[in-house]
């Protein structure tokens, strides 16, 4: 029955249900007296520091991990909600993110079916399969108050705008992704890749513009303290935070490689660059070369960034990419290393697992070895059956 939705029909009921879904989180947590979106507390403090003159980095809002680590640009997207109760302000910004998870999945759902995929009939199975293999994570990071879904619907869309020739608006958007956290100047490879000198530009015209508004906003001096202050300290961000799920900590639990911590960085700029070099190298069409190499590159940053798991998340473009794909080709046989890999993916809960075992699947890095297993799944399907299109063709 699901099958005969159309893509609007589709649509329109995945937004439906995923709002009432989380509609009844919202309603839930607010009962149990758990509404607190931890992490949004940290914005909404910092940006009333910031505005009371007084410190913003270095200092804790909250949870002891709760330190502000974005640009002083995004702070100012967040001083708005300033001016409202912190009640009223973190329920918005839980919509925000719900509205950013549906916008996520219409765009990129709209970018598989224009350049990787031909249409099919499965519209709504495809964005549920997605949403169930995301939940945990989502319900987390909805829980927290992050802003990962948020920058991956504006990564989304940045690339859906520039494919389509709008790259000043793609680049601006691309550029407040940078700002707020800096490892997405690697999407820049992918942007060389399809040779696209105007969506550089237009980025890079962005993050100037940004950085010179917020100096101007915040005053000269106090401004330029600020930058400093946050480029310490995104140093020392790792230092209180830790991850079983790195390339570096894999390597460390089964094999006994312990490497510097700084080296998971040259390994990411290594590795995205051979990726992208691997993808140019096959004959596909040169936009479905920019999609696989763009959102591989934002997938792999939790494997190798020490990070929060909520990072996971990045990967769900390629897991719609997989699903759209497997249904359409009808390369069923691929749905048993998709789901094996999407089980471990789904995410570690204490409640289900018990806290021994739970503690365990931690240890053993599964979530970051799942998500190099979807990684390399998308890749092979996406590559192996270049989808029976001659190379520079789009599918429409």
């Amino acid at each position: 029955m699901l099958k005969v939705f159309n893509k609007k029909n589709s649509i329109i009921t995945f937004g439906f249900l995923t709002s009432v879904l989380f509609l009844i989180m919202m309603l839930v947590e607010q009962a149990n007296g758990r509404f607190w979106l931890n992490d949004f507390k940290v914005f909404y403090s910092a940006a009333e520091a910031l505005l009371s003159g007084n410190e913003v980095y270095g200092v804790v809002f909250g949870l002891e991990t709760g330190y502000y680590k974005y640009s002083p640009f995004t702070l100012l997207l967040f001083i708005p909600f300033t001016f409202l109760p912190y009640s009223i302000a973190a329920g918005i910004h839980f919509w925000v993110i719900v509205s950013a998870t549906i916008g996520t999945f219409v765009v990129i759902y709209s970018i598989a079916n224009r350049y990787l995929t031909k249409g099919n009939g499965f519209h709504l199975i495809i964005l549920l399969f997605g949403l169930i293999v995301i939940l945990n994570h989502l319900i987390r990071e909805l829980h927290l108050g992050n802003t990962n879904m948020i920058l991956l619907f504006v990564l989304s869309l940045s690339a859906h705008l520039g494919l389509a020739g709008k790259e000043r608006s793609a680049g601006l958007l691309l550029g407040i992704a940078i700002l707020t956290k800096p490892y997405f100047l690697l999407l820049g490879l992918p942007l060389l890749l399809i040779k696209n000198w105007k969506w550089v530009a237009s980025t890079a015209f962005a993050v100037i513009a940004f950085i010179m508004i917020s100096i101007t906003f915040l005053g000269f001096e106090n401004g330029v303290l600020q930058y400093k202050n946050w480029l310490d300290s995104m140093a020392g961000h790792s230092s209180y935070l830790t991850s079983s799920h790195t390339i570096n900590s894999l390597l460390e639990t089964y094999f006994g490689i312990a490497l510097p911590e700084y080296s998971s960085y040259g390994m990411l700029i290594l590795f995205s660059l051979g990726f992208c070099w691997l993808i140019h190298r096959v004959v596909l069409p040169i936009k479905k070369q920019f999609v696989l190499c763009y959102f591989v590159i934002i997938a792999l940053i939790p494997n190798f960034l020490v990070t929060d798991t909520e990072h996971f998340l990045f990967t769900l473009p390629l897991i719609l990419f997989s699903i759209n794909e497997i249904l359409s080709s009808k390369r069923y046989l691929f749905f048993l290393p998709l789901i094996i890999a999407a089980a471990f993916y789904l995410g570690n809960s204490s409640d289900l697992l018990g806290k021994d075992l739970s503690n365990t699947v931690n240890r053993l890095g599964l979530l970051g070895i799942s998500n190099l297993l979807l990684i390399g799944i998308t890749a092979w399907l996406l590559v192996s059956s270049n989808l029976g299109f001659a190379a520079g063709e789009e599918t429409t």
